[in-house]
């Protein structure tokens, strides 16, 4: 249920936001209606071609040798798309005719690629074919090399008879809902969008194969990025048609609880009840917590110094015709660190002052440069797939070595949950264990050197009386091995857990710790124990 949730919260972000990128001005309502227009066309030729650039700053000198090498591949690579597109009005069937090619370090790999897909009718049919590479037959089985197509159809992606097979047709019928509620709710909001800037702007008319075209460039530096998030979030999300928008979609997804064709409508009514009364009643939470994120990563850049840049161009007919842009990415470990720092730190309602800069493990910049073109819309005749049998391909399975397992010869399979250490951090600096933070019945167990020399304290070894005696100010402890006592200023002190020795390192109730040591001590989600030295209360 909180996956069906958190997948529904994704889609509908990306899928508003994206909507409204097309916002309010005369020249972004025009971009928006060539937008829907052109998720109308059914049939069309594109090519697309796209680069990436890639940086690495901050990094030391082993790192970057590395790095650099990664780089080289990236920044020299070139993946170019041709193909036709054939679909009916509903998208309910789909036949692609793809010619891919991949440049790199100057070495060209081409390959097609074929999609016959269609969930009209009550069984579905879905075949793809793929043109192997000579590259990569040398990679396979001796079985396989003179097999030219790998094939991946519907029996591919089912399981053997008995176990669940999935309802297609209805996963598109909702997924279509879904596309024509969301394009009517933009439609029927536009006109009181305003997020205090203008996104998208009209340029000068081009000319291309006699034909003019009217040309619009969207663009977002990282302020107006986040002040579209920030809008999005505290005026978009607060509005009432929203809360019903979301009422419905999470109705619709609640239709895939039924997908595998079972008919149980219980389950269905039940998810759909879960669903919506998590959404009535988290939306505010989602929007404090998503302010405090916002507020956490105010100055941290995502957005690049070109920013995003598309420009589109439409044709007479009002169909998008090309589309080139450039998006400018940016991830500075560091900054981030320290900004997830600063929003536990608002979470947990605390001030905190940050000591010393997070430890960066480098700022990447990624640049992404695309351009693609549609010609013949509405205009492609049908074609066919490569004709493939046994002695020119193999399926997926074939190659993979996967065949269709009966999960009933698997009743009796218990899944055994790996059980994975705390992380313990010190005013939100992570610390490395010899050994690991354990739980002891309820009682979590962590180094004493460490933890105690992070706090601030001395801590010293009494070979003689195997003992463990740490100091700090006017606070004295003493530790002693197997021992469940503990002195804490010369009173006697009971721990939850006797203080034991793991890989040679003292281990003691890290609740004690942050008693003795005068110090907050927090769980957070369930996986970090923090403790705080420097919070104002």
């Amino acid at each position: 249920m909180r996956a069906i949730l958190k997948a529904l919260s994704v889609v509908l972000v990306i899928s508003m936001i994206t909507a409204f990128f097309t916002g309010c001005t005369a020249e972004e309502k025009s971009l928006f209606d060539a937008l829907v227009k052109s998720s109308e066309i059914t049939s069309m030729e594109n090519s697309t071609n796209l680069k990436i650039h890639f940086n690495v700053k901050g990094l030391s000198e082993e790192e970057s040798v590395i790095i650099s090498q990664i780089a080289d591949i990236l920044n020299n690579m070139e993946i170019k798309v041709e193909g036709k597109t054939i679909q009916n009005k509903e998208k309910t069937a789909l036949k692609q005719d793809m010619d891919l090619s991949l440049s790199l370090l100057g070495v060209t790999m081409n390959m097609g690629i074929w999609q016959d897909i269609d969930f009209s009718g009550e069984k579905p049919v879905m075949t793809q074919v793929m043109e192997i590479p000579a590259f990569f037959r040398m990679y396979l089985p001796e079985e396989f090399y003179d097999k030219q197509y790998l094939v991946m159809g519907q029996e591919d992606l089912a399981e053997s008879e008995g176990n669940t097979q999935l309802n297609y047709k209805k996963i598109i019928e909702l997924s279509t809902t879904l596309q024509n509620r969301m394009l009517d709710f933009v439609k029927d909001n536009i006109d009181e969008f305003d997020p205090g800037f203008v996104a998208v702007t009209r340029k000068e008319n081009k000319i291309v194969d006699g034909e003019t075209l009217a040309v619009y460039e969207l663009k977002l530096n990282d302020g107006a990025f986040k002040d579209l998030l920030k809008y999005f979030i505290n005026n978009i999300l607060k509005s009432k048609s929203t809360l019903e928008l979301f009422k419905e979609v999470a109705a619709s997804f609640t239709g895939l609880a039924d997908v595998a064709g079972d008919g149980s409508e219980e389950a269905t009514t039940e998810d759909k009840e879960l669903l919506e009364e998590d959404l009535s009643k988290n939306i505010q939470e989602f929007i404090d917590k998503a302010n405090i994120a916002l507020s956490a990563f105010e100055d941290v850049k995502f957005i690049g110094e070109k920013g995003i840049t598309i420009t589109y161009a439409v044709n007479s007919e009002g169909y998008i015709v090309e589309e080139n842009g450039y998006i400018d990415l940016v991830i500075d470990t560091g900054a981030i660190e320290d900004a997830s720092n600063r929003m536990k730190a608002k979470e947990a309602g605390k001030k905190i002052y940050v000591n010393k800069p997070s430890k960066s493990y480098g700022t990447y910049e990624i640049g992404l440069e695309f351009s693609s073109a549609i010609s013949d819309i509405n205009k492609v005749e049908d074609f066919e797939l490569p004709q493939v049998d046994s002695s020119n391909s193999i399926s997926f399975n074939d190659l993979m070595g996967f065949p269709n397992y009966n999960l009933d010869d698997y009743e009796d399979y218990e899944y055994v949950e790996e059980d994975f250490p705390f992380s313990v951090l010190v005013d939100y600096e992570y610390l490395d264990f010899t050994a690991d933070p354990y739980f002891e019945g309820d009682t979590l167990m962590v180094e004493a050197r460490t933890v105690f020399e992070a706090l601030g304290a001395d801590v010293q070894w009494n070979g003689k009386d195997k003992t463990v005696v740490i100091t700090k100010d006017d606070i004295s402890v003493v530790l002693k091995q197997n021992s469940r006592t503990a002195l804490l200023n010369g009173s006697e002190v009971t721990l939850d857990a006797p203080v034991t020795v793991v890989e040679g390192k003292t281990m003691v109730p890290a609740e004690f710790v942050a008693e003795a040591m005068k110090v907050k001590m927090e769980l957070y989600l369930e996986e970090e124990i923090l403790f705080y030295t420097t919070i104002e209360e």
